[in-house]
């Protein structure tokens, strides 16, 4: 009875064993499979195509912005009226504001009158 006993745990170690093997291969297998058909097929990242033109085109907006505040241009030369830079024009709008002289408001005041039951 004891030489029964030990053949089945014998039996049952084993064959636990090469069950995790069998699965352990399954899932390689699976892997394996999943790599091989995927990769070859993989499609390039989104927008790996597009940054060098993404990029060439802020270079060009941000050359653009640049000029428009540090340069003089017309804007409408029949009506004549310039651009000029933003340093430049900060410049002249201090000495606007510090040139002239605050008016009197227009608004007239008047008292507040008390609206309710008289005391």
């Amino acid at each position: 009875m004891n030489n029964q006993q030990s053949d089945s745990s014998h039996l049952s170690e084993s064959s636990t064993l090469f069950s995790a093997l069998g699965w352990i291969g399954v899932i390689a297998l699976f892997l394996i499979i999943v790599l091989i058909a995927y990769y070859p097929n993989r499609p390039p990242a989104i927008g790996e195509s597009q940054s060098a033109a993404r990029l060439e085109t802020l270079n060009k907006v941000e050359t653009k912005q640049q000029n428009a505040i540090t340069n003089y241009s017309w804007v409408d030369q029949s009506k004549n009226i310039v651009q000029i830079p933003v340093s430049q024009a900060a410049v002249l709008l201090v000495k606007e504001l510090k040139d002239s002289q605050p008016e009197a408001s227009k608004v007239n005041a008047y008292a507040p009158q008390v609206i309710g039951p008289s005391n």
